[in-house]
């Protein structure tokens, strides 16, 4: 099917993701243990936004956030600066219906600001120096 599209450059690039993904089978461990570390990853984002929202005074069930956060996750990374003010916006639209407008719009500033001090504080080890090691392809640190 790849071969029949009209462009090299969509062929080239399809033909290279298959061969990423295909390397793989070998390794399905590997790909369980990814796909349960970014689903442990979103569900601690989710259960981030509900503490937040309990510490606000929100009245928000964990299982609306479960459903209605990789909504807004996806409506997020529609062109903009770092998702400001689609973010939002997704929030009020979406959670609107369950908590108030200011609740919703509170809730993802709250969310960008906490999410922002923990990156920075990331940035911050990494300039000074923790972390400075290079991974190799075959998975083991180099120093450099």
């Amino acid at each position: 099917i790849v071969n029949r599209l009209p462009s090299e450059v969509w062929r080239n690039r399809l033909n290279r993701l298959y061969d990423c993904v295909n390397g793989y089978r070998a390794h399905p461990f590997l790909m369980f243990f990814a796909v349960g570390l970014s689903a442990l990853s979103h569900l601690s984002l989710i259960y981030m936004n509900w503490l937040l929202a309990r510490g606000m005074g929100l009245d928000v069930s964990l299982g609306i956030l479960m459903l209605l956060l990789p909504i807004i996750g996806v409506v997020q990374n529609a062109p903009s600066i770092n998702g400001l003010g689609i973010r939002e916006g997704a929030y009020v639209f979406f959670l609107g219906e369950y908590i108030s407008s200011e609740g919703a719009l509170a809730l993802a500033v709250a969310f960008y600001l906490v999410f922002l001090a923990a990156s920075l504080c990331g940035g911050i080890i990494y300039v000074m120096g923790g972390g400075s090691q290079k991974f190799s392809a075959g998975g083991g640190a180099k120093t450099s």
